[in-house]
C-alpha cells in the first residue's frame, strides 16, 4: 500500500479532529465556516497525494502506467506484444528482470523468437515497387530493390502485377502469374506453376508493384504467438547435441492453410525469428533452426448432463483450450471433461476422440492438435 493511498473522507476526517481538538474548539458540523474551510483544504491535499501516489508508482514496471510501462520496455529491450494488456506486460518484464537471459537457456529461446516480431508484426500485403528501368527487356528478370523481398518471397508464389502507369508488356493487371526466384534481388514471371518465364518485351509506364496473390484480401499483420523450444532432452531429441529448434506458432493460423501455402507471412516469419535468433543465440551452439508450425484436426464430441447446462459456453471454452495447445502437446479427454464440469456439467464423457492421443498416435513436435468441432450432447 502507498503512503499516499488517502482518500478525500480520511483527509477531512483528519482535518475535522484536529480543529476539534483545538483548545477552543469551533463548530465542525456540516455547512459550518469550519467544516467548509477543512473541506477546501482536503481537497487540495487529495489532488497532491493523488499526484504523489501517481508518481510513486511510475518507478516500478508492473505498477506504472501503460506509458511509462512502456517505457520502462523500451529501456530493457523488451517490446510490448501484439494485443497484450498493460497487467500481462508488466508481469513479462519482471519475469525477465527476475530470469534475465543467461546466453541460450530454453526460455532464452523461447523469449528471443517472441520478441523478434513485435507488434504490428509482418504485414501480409507486402509489395515490391519497381521503376521500368528495372524490366529487362528482351529478357524475363525484374530487377527489385531488395529492400522488402528479403522477408520471404518464396520461389513459385503466386503473384500479381499493378502499375500507376502501364505494365512491361505483355503483362497484365490482374492476371495472377507464378514467381521464380533465383536470388535475393530479381523476379522472373510465369504464367503457370513450375513453368517457364515469360519474355518481357516493353519496360511500361509509371511505378510498377508486384505482390502476393492472396493479399489483395489479406490485410492484416502477423506476429509470433507461441513457440514450442526443443531441446537434445526434448522428445524427439534432436541427433546432434547442442541443437536448439523452435517450432513457432503464427498469430493468426490461416497462413498454415493450404491454400496459402507460400503466404510471404509465413517465410517472413520464419526468416525475421531465425535472423532474431540467431545474432543472440551462444556462438559455441549446433546447428539452430526456426520451423513453422504444421495443425491436425479433429472432432470433438462429449455427452454432458444435466440437459439445464449450457452447452454454448461448454462448447466455446473447449474449442479455446484445443486451438490454445503447443505444438507437440497432447489432448487428454479427462481434460476435456474437467472443463465441461467446471463449466456447470454434473456428468461428462468425452465419446470422441476414444483416445487421450487422438487415434493412439502421438502429436509430433512440430503439430499441433487443432479441433473446428465441438458437439456437446445432452441428457
Amino acid at each position: 500500500m502507498s503512503a499516499y493511498d488517502k482518500d478525500f473522507d480520511t483527509l477531512l476526517a483528519e482535518i475535522l479532529a484536529d480543529y476539534q481538538n483545538l483548545d477552543s474548539a469551533p463548530d465542525i458540523s456540516q455547512g459550518s465556516i469550519t467544516f467548509i474551510k477543512g473541506a477546501c483544504l482536503a481537497s487540495a491535499l487529495w489532488s497532491l497525494y493523488k499526484y504523489n501516489d501517481w508518481l510513486s508508482k511510475q518507478q516500478f514496471p508492473d505498477q506504472a502506467d501503460s506509458n511509462n510501462r512502456d517505457h520502462w520496455g523500451t529501456i530493457y529491450g523488451i517490446p510490448r506484444l501484439t494485443g497484450e494488456t498493460d497487467d500481462d506486460y508488466g508481469k513479462r518484464i519482471i519475469s525477465l528482470l527476475q530470469q534475465p537471459s543467461a546466453g541460450g537457456t530454453a526460455k532464452d529461446y523461447s523469449d528471443w523468437a517472441k520478441a523478434a516480431v513485435p507488434s504490428p508484426g509482418i504485414p501480409a500485403n507486402i509489395a515490391e515497387t519497381f521503376l521500368p528501368a528495372a524490366v529487362d527487356v528482351g529478357g524475363d528478370r525484374i530487377m527489385l530493390d531488395g529492400t522488402t523481398n528479403s522477408l520471404g518471397w518464396v520461389d513459385q508464389d503466386p503473384i500479381l502485377f499493378t502499375s500507376s502507369g502501364t505494365l512491361p508488356s505483355p503483362l497484365v493487371a490482374g492476371t495472377q502469374y507464378y514467381a521464380i526466384r533465383r536470388d535475393t534481388t530479381a523476379v522472373q514471371p510465369s504464367l503457370t506453376a513450375g513453368g517457364a518465364p515469360i519474355d518481357l518485351a516493353g519496360q511500361g509506364t509509371g511505378l510498377h508493384q508486384v505482390y502476393h496473390a492472396t493479399q489483395s484480401t489479406d490485410p492484416n499483420s502477423f506476429y509470433v504467438e507461441n513457440v514450442s523450444v526443443i531441446t537434445p532432452n526434448s522428445t524427439p531429441v534432436p541427433t546432434q547435441p547442442g541443437t536448439v529448434t523452435l517450432v513457432i506458432v503464427p498469430s493468426d493460423e490461416a497462413i498454415l492453410d493450404p491454400a496459402y501455402l507460400y503466404h510471404p507471412a509465413t517465410a517472413a516469419l520464419l526468416t525475421t525469428v531465425s535472423d532474431y535468433v540467431d545474432a543472440r543465440r551462444p556462438v559455441t551452439a549446433g546447428i539452430n533452426s526456426v520451423a513453422m508450425e504444421s495443425t491436425s484436426n479433429y472432432s470433438i464430441v462429449m455427452a454432458c448432463s444435466p440437459v439445464t447446462i449450457n452447452t454454448t459456453t461448454i462448447s466455446n471454452d473447449i474449442f479455446t483450450y484445443v486451438n490454445s495447445l503447443t505444438p507437440g502437446a497432447v489432448l487428454y479427454k479427462v481434460q476435456l471433461e474437467s472443463i465441461a464440469l467446471r463449466d456447470g456439467a454434473i456428468n461428462a464423457v468425452v465419446t470422441t476422440p476414444t483416445f487421450d492421443v487422438y487415434g493412439q498416435i502421438i502429436p509430433d513436435s512440430t503439430t499441433a492438435i487443432r479441433t473446428n468441432s465441438v458437439t456437446i450432447n445432452v441428457s
